[in-house]
């Protein structure tokens, strides 16, 4: 019996390559069933030759391989359509959790960061990972680069040799992938509440996101060093190195992905990352009673908010946050949460300018147009208004 495992193709030619993979078992004719215990397929269909006899599908069985995660989280709805849906995307994970969380069964079967950072909390609803994660954090932290560059793919084996180079000392540190550093922690804390994640993490964590600031501080990419001095709003904006982008972009089909994303400008993705971690790691330290870290990568995130505007725009739009005395907080009874901000009562949160809008209990929306740090001893959040918005922890 052969297993085929892997028939690759030539990425730009579309000519199958040989075999990268190839596992032959030998019958010794006593009928005695082979299992390995060290290596996994993935795979959709089973080709048998030279088999003497007939052969049915009730011959064969396929053998279900993943780690022990104890199911959590289920979905079921009206629409058998989603219902499949959500049935791949479940089986699809467990071929892809073996130790490692992974991008395919089938092939590379490699732990790649960006694809742990979106599924991340899926995966948290469906199983409990909190083991499973923290255990590849591990790994990530240990074979994070010294520059705070996270590696794309975790574990990985180059990592234990330190300057042997190669393609991931060019490619390393891209964004989405290497924010994994940041969300993956961030989504285990806010699924199961255990801040020892965060604990553990922070360090790395750290070195990430600084990594970024020092990125976006210390470089720019060609097209914008052609038009001059740069702007004050560029030292937030992270547009050098090397990252992935939208892989597989509609329309990019048979191009060569790697050639042409070394030149890419891909800042408007690793910005909004950039800022994404960087505000993260504000309430990541928040959690943990960090407040002088909390408040610089709290202002690191809010650099991104107004990246467009001239220089004088964005003085005018501080100054006037500023200026104004602006707060978010409880009744005195706790019953209607107030959003509260300088200017007309009819402003809707979210929107650009002072605002004034009271909330009941049942409509206390999931996003608020404040940044909103507590204030030690009392129910008030204090802040300046800004255009990035997300849910803060410990709010209904």
């Amino acid at each position: 019996m052969t297993v085929e495992h892997l028939v690759p193709l030539d990425w730009s030619s579309g000519e199958r390559l040989e075999l990268g993979q190839v596992d032959r078992v030998v019958s010794d004719g006593s009928g005695r069933a082979f299992e390995p215990r060290h290596t996994t397929h993935g795979f959709r269909y089973v080709r048998v030759e030279g088999h003497p006899g007939p052969l049915d599908v009730d011959d064969v069985a396929g053998v279900v391989v993943h780690s022990d995660l104890p199911r959590r989280g289920w979905f079921r709805c009206g629409d058998a359509r989603l219902n499949a849906l959500h049935e791949a995307v479940e089986w699809s994970f467990r071929t892809n959790a073996c130790d490692i969380p992974t991008d395919c069964p089938q092939r590379e079967r490699a732990g790649w960061t960006g694809d742990w950072q979106i599924f991340a909390p899926t995966a948290a609803f469906l199983y409990d990972v909190a083991g499973f994660g923290t255990k590849w954090l591990r790994d990530l932290a240990a074979d994070q680069r010294p520059d705070g560059r996270v590696r794309n793919v975790v574990p990985d084996p180059a990592a234990a040799r330190p300057g042997s180079g190669g393609l991931g000392d060019l490619i390393d540190g891209s964004s989405g992938w290497g924010d994994a550093a940041v969300l993956v922690p961030w989504a285990l804390y806010r699924w199961y509440g255990d801040r020892r994640v965060l604990e553990e993490q922070w360090p790395s964590m750290v070195a990430w996101v600084e990594h970024q600031a020092r990125a976006a501080r210390g470089g720019r990419h060609r097209s914008r060093a052609e038009r001059g001095a740069p702007l004050p709003h560029e030292r937030f904006l992270w547009d050098t190195g090397f990252h992935w982008g939208e892989w597989c972009e509609p329309g990019r089909e048979g191009r060569d992905h790697f050639v042409e994303h070394l030149g890419d400008d891909f800042g408007i993705v690793a910005t909004a990352y950039f800022a994404h971690s960087a505000g993260t790691l504000a309430d990541v330290a928040a959690v943990l009673d960090r407040p002088a870290e909390a408040d610089r990568y709290r202002t690191l995130a809010e650099g991104h908010a107004t990246p467009g505007r001239s220089s004088s725009s964005t003085s005018a739009a501080t100054s006037a946050a500023t200026a104004r005395p602006t707060t978010c907080a409880r009744s005195p009874s706790g019953s209607s949460p107030t959003v509260c901000g300088p200017g007309p009562p009819t402003a809707s949160p979210g929107s650009s300018g002072p605002q004034a809008t009271t909330w009941t209990p049942g409509s206390w929306p999931r996003r608020c147009c404040c940044r909103c740090s507590p204030t030690p001893g009392s129910r008030t959040w204090r802040s300046p208004c800004c255009s990035r918005t997300r849910r803060r922890p410990g709010w209904p």
